[in-house]
């Protein structure tokens, strides 16, 4: 199975999800989806949406289900497979000097097979991904990115901050540029870390604190046994950074 394209966002794509993200809202109204698609239980989904609120949920169903609602301003949803990999799209007009005016806010709930991996471009959306078992490409404009990692995962955003819950041991891959980073693990994995921050802080709960840089206000964190397996990178540039157990979050909380 061919991994998910790891380039950043397209020039194009970025365009279209600013314009899309500060156009003023259309008189028309929003429009309900409720679209289901037989699916490979172990394929690909890519999903593509520009701005709004989209949950991606897991079931044990080899098809693809999704259900909301759509901006005033967007075209279409359109829904596809073929040779094991899937595509959700949300459609944007077409115009002719590439302006594109109109609300381009879904709120969409997706399904997947349980084993699939994922690849998502959510431009401004939020984006939450609950159960999937499969790997994750997660790109994000300016929403915020939330997930639970249970294969390997790769997260990139410009601003949205990215919180990971790391349910299995994976190579886990983030980057941001302004976005925060927290991330939670079942209890101290095997494995090494690498984070660093060029303008941020990191805040560590266990293991070894981080390191500032001789030179300017950056710091980094590098610990661990070496082994590819669990292997977590994060990468910001005025991003904070949060490592913590799941229990000594729920030890914190009131």
């Amino acid at each position: 199975m061919s991994k998910p394209d790891r380039g950043f966002l397209s020039a194009k794509w970025l365009v279209t999800a600013f314009v899309a993200a500060i156009a003023p809202r259309a008189h028309s109204a929003e429009r309900l989806v409720d679209q289901t698609l037989a699916a490979d239980s172990q394929g690909t989904v890519e999903i593509h949406a520009v701005a709004g609120r989209i949950e991606i949920l897991a079931w044990d169903r080899a098809e693809i289900a999704v259900s909301g609602a759509l901006g005033s301003g967007v075209e279409r949803l359109d829904l596809t497979s073929a040779a094991g990999r899937a595509q959700v799209r949300v459609v944007l007009p077409e115009k002719k000097n590439r302006l594109y005016v109109g609300d381009g806010k879904s709120t969409l709930v997706i399904h997947v097979p349980r084993a699939s991996s994922i690849s998502v471009a959510a431009g401004s959306a939020q984006l939450n991904v609950q159960g999937v078992a499969g790997r994750q490409e997660l790109q994000s404009l300016s929403g915020s990115v939330e997930t639970e990692v249970r294969a390997d995962t790769r997260v990139k955003s410009l601003s949205g901050n990215v919180t990971l819950h790391a349910r299995e041991e994976a190579q886990v891959d983030v980057e941001t540029m302004t976005g925060d980073v927290v991330l939670t693990v079942a209890e101290k994995p095997a494995g090494a870390f690498n984070i660093q921050t060029q303008s941020g802080k990191i805040d560590n709960c266990f293991g070894p604190r981080p390191i500032k840089a001789a030179y300017g206000p950056g710091s980094r964190l590098t610990f661990g046994d070496g082994a590819d397996v669990g292997k977590i990178t994060v990468l910001t540039t005025s991003g904070d950074v949060r490592l913590c157990t799941i229990a000594s979050v729920n030890s914190a909380s009131p």
